[in-house]
C-alpha cells in the first residue's frame, strides 16, 4: 500500500482540519475512522491500518488515537512523473495504440516504433529505480495531490481497462508483495491541491534543497538524450536542480548509481510475483479465474517492460 507520510516539518494546511488546529493534518488510516492525524506529539507508535490504536504516543489521530502508517523521513525525493511511470502503463498503451494504427494503415515498418521503445525504456528504468529502493530499503517522498490527481484522470474510478487493473495490482500486489521494503511516502505541501506544473517542480526542488536530498526526475529524459532545458529554452526541473546544487538523477541514472544488477533484480521480481500471486488472488474480492487472467496479462507486460 502507498503510505501517506507527515515527515515534512513546518507545513500547515489547517483548512483541511475540522477537528482541531493541528499542523498539516492527514486522513487517519485506521480502519473505520474519519479523523485526522497531526504530527504534534513526540515518540513512536506507528500502526498499520486495521491495527488497534497504539498505546505509545506518536503523531496521532485527533479522533481514534491511531498514528500514520509511515512517517519515516525520505532518503530521496521522487518526482511525480517517475511515480506515474511506475504506477501506470497509460503512456505505454497510448503509444502502443498509435503504433497499431500505423501498422494497420500500412505506415509501420514492422519494427518496434522509436516512440514505443522510448516509453518502454523509461518505464523499465522507473521500475528498476523502485527495485533499487526496495533492495536498499530506501524511503522516497513525493507530492500527494499531483500524482493521485493525474492517475484518477487517466484511470477514472469504475474503469475496467487493463490500465486500471495495472494500477490496482501495482498498489496492492507489486508494492506490498514484491517491493515491500520500498517506503513510498506521499507528503502534503503548502496549498498542495492547488499546485500544478512548474509550481510542483518548484516544490520538489525546494524540498530536496532544504532537506539535502537527492532528486529523481524523468524531466528532460528524451530519445535524443537528457536535456536540462525545455523546448522553449527555459531551465526544466533537472536544470534548476543542477543550478541549485541539488544532486539530480534520471531513474536510469539512479539505479545504475546504486549498483543494481538488472538480471538479479528481474529474477527476484518474477520469483516473488509467482510465489505470492495465489495469496494475492485469495485476498481479492473478485472472481479467481478473472484475477488469474489479469495477472497473466500483467506478468507478460512486466516481462516486456523489463526486457
Amino acid at each position: 500500500m502507498i503510505r501517506t507520510s507527515s515527515w515534512l516539518q513546518g507545513h500547515e494546511d489547517k483548512e483541511d482540519c475540522d477537528k482541531c488546529s493541528g499542523a498539516y493534518p492527514l486522513p487517519c488510516e485506521h480502519a473505520g475512522c474519519d479523523g485526522w492525524v497531526h504530527a504534534e506529539a513526540e515518540g513512536d507508535g506507528f500502526t498499520e491500518p486495521g491495527d488497534p490504536p497504539p498505546a505509545s504516543r506518536g503523531p496521532q489521530c485527533s479522533k481514534c488515537g491511531a498514528a500514520p502508517a509511515d512517517t519515516r523521513p525520505p532518503d530521496l525525493v521522487l518526482d511525480s512523473n517517475v511515480l506515474l511511470l511506475i504506477w501506470s502503463i497509460h503512456d505505454l498503451t497510448k503509444e502502443a495504440e498509435k503504433a497499431e494504427k500505423a501498422e494497420k494503415a500500412g505506415a509501420g515498418s514492422g519494427a518496434l516504433p522509436a516512440g514505443l521503445e522510448n516509453r518502454r525504456q523509461r518505464a523499465q528504468d522507473a521500475l528498476m529505480c523502485a527495485m533499487a529502493c526496495e533492495r536498499d530499503g530506501l524511503a522516497t517522498g513525493s507530492l500527494k495531490s499531483e500524482p493521485l490527481r493525474i492517475i484518477q484522470e487517466r484511470v477514472p474510478p469504475g474503469d475496467h481497462s487493463l490500465d486500471a487493473y495495472y494500477v490496482q495490482v501495482f498498489w496492492h500486489f507489486v508494492k506490498d508483495y514484491i517491493l515491500p521494503n520500498w517506503h513510498c511516502g506521499l507528503f502534503n505541501a503548502v496549498n498542495d491541491r492547488q499546485l500544478s506544473g512548474d509550481a510542483c517542480d518548484d516544490e520538489y526542488l525546494r524540498v530536496a534543497q532544504e532537506n539535502g536530498l537527492p532528486l529523481v526526475t524523468d524531466e528532460g529524459n528524451s530519445p535524443d538524450g537528457i536535456r536540462e532545458t525545455t523546448n522553449r529554452g527555459k531551465r526544466n526541473l533537472r536544470g534548476k536542480a543542477k543550478d541549485a546544487g541539488v544532486q539530480v538523477f534520471t531513474p536510469g541514472e539512479f539505479w545504475q548509481a546504486r549498483g543494481l544488477d538488472p538480471a538479479e533484480a528481474k529474477r527476484v521480481f518474477f520469483d516473488r510475483f509467482d510465489r505470492h500471486r495465489s495469496e494475492y488472488v485469495r485476498s481479492r474480492d473478485i472472481d479467481d479465474d478473472k484475477m488469474e487472467e489479469v495477472l497473466d496479462d500483467l506478468r507478460r507486460i512486466f516481462e516486456w517492460v523489463l526486457g
